[in-house]
């Protein structure tokens, strides 16, 4: 989520504290290169030093400024502030209030987490008092610490509340106590986020569980966007302090409270002159009646929209005046569909929006009057994670008020409830189904497909006084920065801003998100995602996973990162759909080589690259900041960074030659005609980010800056045996790699034999795992992910050297909410998890630089990371210096076993390709393995981790192990041909294809030729499986078998020039007869190979080569052209 909470400190406070200033460190996303090959560990991380960057642009935005009070600088009353939600809601509490009690609920990003941050710093609230704030466990009794502290404290001070809706449940018995107090006890405010969790694991805002707390006596007051949110919170304590009444003030958790945008806030001057009016007025004023505090809340409400230019009350209708459908929604998450309605009441439509702005009490005499006498139906929309049986809260006080109420004259409208778990999906589109559906139905499920489904042609543009961009990241791929940077300079310019970033933290391979940016002269109001202006994809793999031009307009544009320079080369990478799309709606296509820019400019990351493309494709925009040339836009992006590159590199200077880069390097594509005709390939790709729980990701994983609470301990010997004996108590639960996010097996071994002669130089071996019993199941292509250990006795032996017990335990706290903690010993971590014996990331160096006690192997850790150790850094690696070998070398730094457990990363999984066929061995995995060892400078022998874990193996022997899908499948009709290129061990996964084959023959089933290419060194030595394979090929399983020994003759021969003897019937395989071409093994002889399939693509003349190689190409999006080499 956008750091709004930065924003507002940085730039709401006056001024900052030198002395209690925290050092500011980098993004922690390491871009280190990962090897995949087993020439030096086959789980560790490389680093690539001609590509890795050097410098790290600090983003003012990733620390909170540290400043001694919290009173603004300027002298106006109100003023205009980027904030968020959750920070919105903290600022106006906290001025308000003198204890303060925090429920988190979330790791990050939780109500009331600013408030932690500012009172840890000792910033002050509005009367100039410092304020106490608690962070609380949500538990049976939840409250008791506010009753009891209330109890032991000044009569007027007054306690506000911070929790999730999740946390209401258990704090219901002493809300009920507080609101019998109401006049004699202190003010009391709650500031519930309403948020959960689906069966998806997706974010929604559920106000269902707020509601449950509906009969407790509270005031219940509702905001929906990031403005009411600060506006609603000003209301609450204002009620509070003025009527002793308990209040709950809520909003929507999900979009609310992380949503981005520019907003009019009081200066605390100006809330203190407030607060202190209804306290004189309220001493004053006789205690008034629960039921009546109605009345008192309307008038705070227009005291509040004088102040702010707005217009509150507590039933607000918009929409016809003459309207014969009027919606009735609740507050937080009900702001879409306010923009929905509204879209259709003013393109004629008879229709209305009434949002319930105060739910308790409720006052059925003012709903009435809200709502207009044209009527005839009345929809209630009801919110919540399951639907309720045609009697939700809202719905039940809709009918008391027609059926009881005083006000409405004749036969009340007729009723219908809709519900949904949110209502951000709906649109204008939606709605008219919905009141067409009204007519016939009194209940309607919003979550059906007809409401779901959204007809692009028919969303409506916003006015031409805004801009919306949407920026695609990878979060790894620490290029996120570049839509908060945007956010920032526009609204530091006098631009409103409305930003929203989407994550799903559980997309495999890391998270993605996605930031909607809405920007112009007039306030955004960002409910729902809009079609866009600009489209900028930082990472060309969500291409694939996402249908990037859903939400784009008609001649917008689109940025792409990666090398492409015009429609030729990036044609390939595009789906039809996507290049189909790209036509129909004419957009402005461009691709950036951001990454290379990044490197010649030596950055590690590539967010300001994306700031500066961003700045010059989108129109106005820099205007708009405030920039009226090329200099003025590197000062406005420079002015997000903090400048501390080194004394001879400014930050400045750097971001000006990143401008002027992205303006020489931005390559427009055009868009080819054939794109026009082309068919859709209805892959139904997701159109958004799926708002899924995620990690932290602004967290700074540097040595220094570790925080006690994440990091593992050490546990003595009865805890970890409590944990063991009273497993119920303690919730704990035996599992075989907890921190693995794929399913894994517990397999034994079978048989391991070695394929080539023990006097050859190349340990060549067939190894099978017994999975009988296991549940695993495989597919053809699929590779086996080996979780391997390491070696046991260099384990013990590192262990002794650093002084570490191997049989003591160390907890290991989660990484998420979703992950358990875990104990391990201390040896089971350094042999199964953390990769010791790897190559360590540049991040092992730094953070061992800061564990240095020696000053000058501290600063050779900082040479070897910076351009001037380069060269040695680059010997280091070409050596394969491991992370234990740094640990024996700078002996100065000996970071503790909690520090190592984060800084050393972890094992990762060597994934070999299958060997057999499930179908023909279906209780056992056959995998074919090279051992491959090295020496190194020192003449020390080492050997590839996972390859020495499997030759080590003996039958018996239990392994863990993973299965990783492959796009190398069959063809899908057994008739078309199977051409295989395999080198070496490639041969594995066409073995597979063999018996695969052979048994479908067996089924007389109609069968296509198959046809293997082999390479290898020597044909006595390393003809691997050829028993087999002469067997094949004398049943006829084998259709051809063209075998390349490079070295048994003087002139060698390889694959491709077997390849060039059969060009004829090549062609007739892959062309006339539709077959299928594989390659496995390295990819040195990709060229070569295709080479020659070209030359069998043309040896008829009918094709030349450059269309020889776009029917190559083509193959390869049709998946029938695969290659799988490392």
């Amino acid at each position: 989520m956008l750091a709004a909470s930065v924003l507002l400190i940085s730039s709401l406070f006056q001024r900052q504290d030198p002395s209690a200033h925290r050092s500011s460190h980098p993004l922690s996303n390491d871009t280190e290169a990962t090897l995949s090959s087993d020439t030096a560990s086959t789980t560790s991380t490389a680093i690539d030093t001609d590509a890795d960057p050097v410098y790290t642009l600090k983003s003012k935005l990733q620390a909170v400024a540290l400043l001694d009070n919290l009173l603004s600088a300027s002298t106006a009353s109100t003023y205009h502030r980027l904030l968020d939600g959750n920070t919105a809601v903290a600022y106006v509490s906290y001025a308000l209030s003198d204890l303060a009690f925090v429920y988190p609920g979330l790791p990050t990003n939780y109500p009331g987490q600013p408030a932690e941050d500012w009172s840890a710093r000792g910033f002050r609230n509005a009367a100039g008092q410092a304020l106490k704030v608690a962070h609380m466990d949500t538990r049976a009794g939840a409250l008791n610490a506010l009753q009891g502290a209330l109890r032991g404290s000044d009569s007027k001070a007054t306690a506000a509340v911070y929790a999730s809706s999740q946390a209401l449940l258990s704090m219901i018995p002493n809300m009920h106590l507080l609101a019998q107090q109401r006049g004699r006890s202190n003010p009391v405010v709650l500031h519930v986020a309403a948020q959960s969790f689906d069966d998806q694991l997706r974010s929604v805002p559920e106000v269902d569980s707020v509601l449950v707390a509906r009969n407790t006596g509270f005031v219940f007051l509702g905001s929906n966007s990031v403005q009411e949110a600060h506006d609603m919170a000003l209301v609450a304590h204002l009620l509070a302090a003025r009527s002793g009444v308990p209040v709950l003030h809520y909003f929507d958790g999900v979009r609310t409270a992380n949503e981005v945008a520019t907003a009019k806030v009081l200066s605390y001057p100006e809330i203190a002159r407030l607060a202190a009016e209804q306290t004189a007025v309220g001493a004053t004023e006789s205690a008034v009646p629960f039921q009546r505090s109605y009345d008192l809340v309307e008038d705070l409400l227009q005291q509040v929209s004088k102040s702010l230019g707005r217009d509150y009350h507590i039933f607000e209708y918009s929409g016809s005046d003459s309207a014969e459908t009027v919606v009735v929604t609740l507050g937080a998450g009900s702001q879409s569909v306010r923009d929905a309605v509204a879209s259709l009441s003013t393109s004629g439509a008879q229709v209305g929006v009434l949002n319930v702005r105060l739910y308790r009490p409720w006052s059925e005499k003012n709903f009435l009057a809200a709502i207009p006498k044209t009527a005839k139906t009345v929809v209630v929309l009801e919110q919540g994670d399951g639907l309720f049986a045609f009697n939700g809260p809202l719905f039940l006080d809709v009918a008391a008020s027609f059926r009881f109420g005083a006000g409405w004259e004749g036969a009340g409208p007729r009723l219908v409830t809709a519900q949904s778990n949110s209502f951000a999906h709906l649109r204008p589109q939606h709605f008219k189904t919905l009141f067409a559906n009204a007519l016939e139905s009194t209940f309607i499920d919003l979550n059906a497909d007809e409401y779901t489904t959204v007809e692009q042609e028919e969303e409506k543009a916003p006015a031409a006084a805004s801009t919306q961009a949407i920026f695609w990241d990878l979060e790894t791929a620490g290029s996120a920065q570049a839509a908060k940077h945007a956010a920032s300079i526009l609204a530091k310019s006098g631009a409103n801003v409305d930003a929203y970033t989407t994550q799903d933290g559980y997309r495999p391979g890391g998270p993605v998100a996605s930031t909607q940016l809405n920007f112009g002269t007039r306030p955004q109001g960002g409910s729902a995602t809009r079609a866009a202006d600009y489209v900028a994809v930082h990472d060309p793999a969500l291409l694939k996973e996402f249908d990037i031009l859903a939400t784009a307009k008609p001649r917008s544009t689109i940025l792409l990162a990666g090398p492409w320079k015009n429609a030729d080369e990036i044609e390939g990478k595009l789906s039809n759909d996507f290049k189909l799309r790209a036509t129909q709606l004419e957009v402005r296509l461009f691709a950036l080589d951001a990454a290379k820019i990044a490197a010649d400019l030596q950055l590690r990351e590539t967010g300001v690259v994306f700031e500066a493309a961003f700045f010059h494709l989108v129109p106005g925009v820099a205007h708009l900041a405030g920039a009226r040339d090329p200099a003025a836009v590197a000062d406005a992006i420079a002015s997000q960074y903090e400048d501390s590159l080194s004394p001879d590199r400014k930050v400045g200077v750097l971001v000006r030659e990143v401008v002027g880069r992205v303006a020489a390097d931005l390559s427009p594509i055009d868009l080819l005609p054939t794109w026009t005709i082309l068919e859709r390939e209805y892959k139904n790709l997701p159109t958004h980010v799926a708002p899924r729980l995620a990690a932290n990701t602004d967290t700074d994983h540097s040595a220094a800056d570790l925080d006690a609470a994440t990091l593992p301990h050490t546990k003595k010997t009865h805890e970890t045996a409590w944990h063991v004996m009273f497993g119920d108590a303690y919730q704990s639960v035996h599992s075989l790699r907890p921190d693995l996010h794929e399913k894994t097996f517990l397999v034994k071994t079978s048989l391991r034999r070695r394929l080539t002669p023990l006097n050859y130089d190349r340990n060549v071996f067939h190894i099978e795992f017994d999975i009988k019993g296991t549940g695993l199941k495989y597919e053809l292509g699929d590779a086996l992910g080996v979780h391997g250990h390491n070696n046991p006795a260099a384990v013990a032996e590192f262990l002794a050297w650093y002084g570490l017990d191997p049989q003591s335990s160390l907890l290991l706290p989660a990484t998420s909410p979703a992950a358990p903690a875990e104990t391990r010993t201390i040896f089971q971590l350094f042999s199964q998890t953390l990769d010791i014996f790897g190559r360590p990331t540049k991040r092992f160096y730094e953070s061992l630089a800061d564990h240095a006690a020696d000053p000058k192997e501290r600063q050779h850790l900082l040479h070897l990371i910076s351009p001037e150790g380069a060269a040695e850094l680059k010997r280091r690696v070409d050596d394969t210096t491991t992370y234990a070998d740094l640990l024996r070398e700078f002996t100065s730094a000996h970071p503790s076993v909690a520090h190592l457990a984060r800084m050393v990363a972890p094992i990762k999984p060597r994934h070999y390709s299958i060997a057999s066929s499930q179908r023909m061995f279906p209780d056992s995995v056959h995998l074919l393995v090279v051992t491959v060892d090295w020496q190194t400078s020192k003449g020390e022998r080492r050997t590839g981790q996972c390859t020495r874990y499997l030759d080590a193996l003996r039958p018996g022997e239990a392994v863990t192990v993973s299965i990783k899908p492959s796009v190398m499948k069959l063809p899908p009709l057994d008739e078309q041909p199977v051409v295989m290129a395999g080198l070496g061990t490639g041969m594995a996964p066409f073995r597979a294809f063999i018996q695969e084959r052979a048994l479908a023959r067996a089924e007389n089933k109609k069968v296509g030729d198959i046809v293997l290419y082999f390479g290898s060194r020597h044909r006595s030595m390393e003809y691997l499986y050829g028993e087999e394979l002469e067997a094949y090929l004398a049943s006829g399983d084998l259709t051809h078998a063209g075998l390349a020994f490079s070295r048994d003759q003087p002139d060698k021969i390889y694959i491709q020039h077997r390849m060039k003897e059969d060009v004829a019937r090549l062609r007739k395989w892959l062309v006339e007869e539709n077959g299928h071409f594989y390659l496995c093994g390295p990819t040195w002889p990709v060229p070569d190979v295709k080479d020659a399939v070209v030359e069998a693509l043309t040896s008829t003349g009918e094709l030349s080569v450059k269309e020889a190689g776009e029917v190559i190409e083509s193959w390869k999006e049709k998946e029938k052209y695969v290659l799988e080499v490392y």
